[in-house]
């Protein structure tokens, strides 16, 4: 960490108390209630999943992007074994390589995608700090959040001093691959004010060669309440090291599956996280909440085959103010949400030949999205509520592109790019609405527009040589239907989806005369259907499972009627838990199946398909008085497999190797 993020952070818990906006304290009935939030019971419209803490305890997945991957509609990649989820890819609705720029994830309703195509670090969100994690798929969610909600909304909800009950744990971990963990997590509250903590500290070997990982997190929290309102301070920072073993050829794929084709390469982390903010009642039924945040980022990355070395620094400012309007108006109940949100990005990416020397090729973008938006949930009858918004956003960037000829490895053929000054104003809109047939069936409907801006790492590397770093916004227009359904121990949703896109941003690899580059596609569309299903057979024994059929294809140019890469036609999961002997003994399985699917950059589908994957997980776990502990299997069937391979016309076909069976031992202390 350097000094002057010390500084910063000392400041910052100087300068405020309190936490993240939650559930009001009971002890105090006139304290403001607002979420951690701003989807509250959810979008008209709009098909969503609640995953709570105890289904997170119960899952015998390893890592937080294992649960989510469980979920209808999301599929995950995973570079190198997925170590605690690192360099894991989670994405909604069939979108591939580009899932992370076309899924938003959220911590407490602020978005933490960096406007890079860096993957979300879901290793730095401690699974102990999870009260909830939200799920809203599909574009309706663009409204309340912003570009990159194409696929949909991941928001994770953490634990704090209202969620969360008073008192510590210490957790340790050991497992395959001389996986080793400890945890700590606390809440404690002194009057008005709560205080919670939540830390990791996990190294690994990694499944593969020179695949070992260090990884160092915390989320730290002040919360003070303060007549009709509250003030808070959250301070997160993660610190990663990670194995870079790159990909290998499908020939030698099954027979050394851990060959390391890049020795050397690493990745590494160092991200810090201040977010200050807090809740006023102004009137009744109206809430002002303010939150604005400063993240910073770098990551260096070693590509020792290449001998070049690759560093991101990234600073952004967030400011994110918005009403919560719960009022009658015009004889209708109301839910307002209406805000403003501005972001200020300062990114740079240099290339030099080592840590410490000179870069040769270095790339400034700095980019602001300002938007307006409300969205307004209205009670039409008892049993029908509509939902109707829009955001209006513009995005100004500026880039440039130097190059340094007295640094080592330049070259003649380093030239800087056309400088780029732009201006993009774009929307979203959302039309969504539900209704509850009888005690048992509901049914929604929604339509919505949503928006994708260029990230800045998309624009270094676009179709002409220099790059000018000019793409164009991707857009997408589309509808959902469904219908869920609940008895007392019966339920769940179906829901259909239809999108259309329109200059979708992804790789290919046939652009720029064969070398390949990122470009505006030719449209696309989507459209698939997402099941869910659960099911308590007696108090002791629950099933559940989920259905998902996602169809992404070209509809027009040259790919016209051919697959888009890496989207599984057919993917589901099915599980069960099993409360055996009181809190003391319960056990848990799933079987995870995904399809096949064309290799990244096989636009033509002209190679064999990626195989189908079966994973078979399952965990022992129990509490005993203040003791609570965990045996859990992944892979247990030892499938060798992978769930992302590319074709080139250099390389061939090259592949990443999914791990093989692990197993993890857990225990925890409460007091």
């Amino acid at each position: 960490m350097t000094k002057r993020t010390s500084d910063l952070m000392i400041a910052g818990l100087i300068t405020a108390l309190a936490g993240t906006p939650a559930l009001a304290d009971e002890a105090n009935p006139d304290q403001v209630v607002v979420t951690a939030s701003r989807l509250g019971e959810g979008i008209a419209g709009a098909a969503t999943t609640v995953i709570t803490a105890d289904d997170i305890a119960r899952d015998p997945g390893a890592d937080l992007p294992s649960v989510l991957a469980r979920q209808a509609g999301v599929q995950m990649f995973s570079l190198f074994g997925g170590v605690d989820g690192a360099q894991s890819t989670i994405g909604l609705r069939g979108f591939g390589a580009t899932a992370t720029e076309n899924t938003l994830v959220l911590v407490n309703g602020r978005r933490i995608n960096d406007p890079d195509q860096s993957n979300v670090d879901f290793t730095a969100i401690p699974g102990s700090a999870i009260e909830r994690i939200e799920i809203t798929r599909g574009n309706a969610g663009a409204v309340l959040y912003g570009d990159g909600a194409v696929g949909g909304v991941i928001n994770i909800v953490t634990k704090n001093g209202d969620n969360a009950p008073t008192g510590t744990t210490i957790g340790g971990s050991l497992g395959s691959n001389q996986y080793r963990e400890v945890d700590l997590s606390t809440n404690q509250r002194i009057g008005d004010t709560t205080i919670s903590f939540f830390g990791t500290d996990l190294v690994s070997n990694g499944y593969r060669d020179d695949n070992s990982i260090r990884e160092r997190n915390f989320d730290a929290e002040i919360r003070h309440a303060l007549g009709n309102g509250e003030i808070y301070l959250n301070v997160r920072g993660d610190d990663q090291y990670l194995g870079l073993p790159g990909a290998i050829p499908l020939s030698i794929w099954k027979a050394a599956p851990k060959t390391d084709s890049t020795p050397g390469n690493f990745g590494g982390l160092q991200s810090f996280n201040v977010t200050l903010g807090g809740t006023q009642r102004l009137a009744d039924g109206i809430d002002l909440v303010v939150d604005a945040g400063l993240r910073q980022k770098q990551e260096p990355t070693e590509y020792g085959f290449f001998g070049d070395f690759y560093k991101i620094d990234l600073t952004t400012w967030s400011l994110t103010p918005r009403l919560l309007i719960d009022l009658p108006l015009f004889g209708l109940e109301q839910k307002i949400t209406t805000g403003f949100d501005l972001y200020q990005t300062f990114y740079r990416s240099t290339y030099s030949q080592a840590d410490g020397i000179a870069g040769y090729d270095t790339h400034r973008l700095n980019q602001r999205t300002v938007a307006v938006y409300a969205e307004d949930t209205v009670a039409l009858t008892p049993d029908t509520n509509l939902s109707a918004g829009i955001r209006l956003e513009r995005a100004d960037v500026a880039a440039r592109e130097s190059v340094n000829p007295a640094a080592p490895g330049y070259s003649i053929y380093t030239v800087p790019g056309t400088p780029l000054n732009q201006t993009d104003d774009e929307y979203a809109v959302n039309l969504g609405v539900d209704h509850k047939l009888d005690g048992h069936w509901s049914v929604f409907a929604g339509l919505s527009h949503a928006m994708r801006l260029p990230n800045l790492d998309d624009r270094n590397y676009v179709l002409v040589s220099p790059t000018n770093f000019l793409l164009k916004t991707q857009t997408s227009w589309e509808a959902d239907a469904g219908v869920s359904f609940n008895w007392e121990r019966f339920g769940g949703q179906v829901s259909l989806f239809g999108m259309n896109l329109h200059n979708e941003i992804d790789f290919d690899p046939g652009a720029n005369f064969g070398t390949g580059a990122n470009v505006n596609l030719d449209p696309t569309r989507r459209y698939g259907a997402e099941t869910e299903l659960h099911w308590s057979v007696t108090d002791a024994v629950r099933l559940h499972g989920a259905v998902t059929l996602t169809k992404a294809e070209f509809r027009d140019g040259p790919y016209k009627g051919h697959e888009v890469p890496e989207v599984a036609l057919l993917s589901g999961d099915i599980g069960a838990t099993w409360d055996i002997w009181r809190d003391w003994l319960s056990l848990s399985g799933d079987v995870r199946e995904t399809g096949p699917r064309n290799l990244g950059d096989d636009y033509l589908g002209q190679y064999a398909a990626a195989p189908s994957i079966t994973l078979l997980d399952a965990k022992l776990y129990g509490k005993i008085d203040r003791v609570t502990w965990s045996f859990s299997g992944q892979n247990l069937l030892n499938t060798k497999t992978y769930d992302l391979g590319y074709v080139s016309s250099y390389s061939g076909v090259t592949v990443y190797p999914l791990s093989g069976r692990t197993v993890v031992g857990r225990l925890a202390v409460s007091f």
